[in-house]
């Protein structure tokens, strides 16, 4: 194993844990910028596409696998927020969502530098989140009708009540293993 990649194994194992401790606080902090607002419909879906994999039946790794279950939560809320960075215009997100986005989105770095020639499958795995229906709506809706964003926000928050995050530590088998589901589950 090369250096940097032994670098960057010894820096997930230190982020990755942190991430499944803060997922649930880092779901309810995107929530304030979801309804109708200055913030344009493309940042707000790219947002609510990442948290509507919260709801995913059928996840890239299924929650019920010991250290790392809810991890593909974590890594997708990431790449949602940068996605969401990357579209919005200066100035647009304000000082509450400059905060939240720009931090969880400087972690998508983390990721890309993790999965290497495999981002780019990821990105394009959470871009698709984006034509999800969640309870018969688009996002495009759940963004933009208050009613809808109300609903959706409700089932955040029932997510985010329930979760709990797996005490098992990781390892680095648990970064091997999470390379493997991420290979054979994400769309070439």
């Amino acid at each position: 194993m090369t250096l940097d990649r032994q670098n960057n194994s010894a820096t997930c194992l230190q982020a990755f844990p942190l991430w499944l401790r803060t997922l649930a606080k880092d779901s309810e902090s995107l929530l304030p910028l979801l309804p109708p607002s200055a913030l344009s419909s493309g940042v707000r879906c790219a947002l609510a596409g990442g948290l509507s994999y919260l709801f995913c039946t059928v996840d890239l790794i299924p929650d019920g696998t010991s250290d790392i279950g809810f991890l593909d939560e974590a890594l997708v809320l990431r790449v949602a927020a940068a996605q969401a960075l990357a579209q919005a215009q200066p100035g647009d997100l304000g000082a509450q969502g400059e905060g939240v986005i720009a931090r969880l989105a400087a972690d998508a770095d983390l990721i890309r530098d993790f999965l290497g020639a495999d981002y780019p499958r990821l990105e394009g795995y959470v871009r698709g989140l984006r034509n999800k229906m969640i309870d018969g709506c688009s996002l495009d809706t759940i963004v933009g009708d208050l009613q809808a964003c109300s609903d959706f926000t409700a089932a955040v928050h029932l997510f985010t009540h329930g979760y709990r995050p797996a005490a098992t530590p990781l390892g680095g088998r648990s970064l091997m293993r999470l390379r493997a589901f991420l290979d054979a589950k994400l769309p070439h």
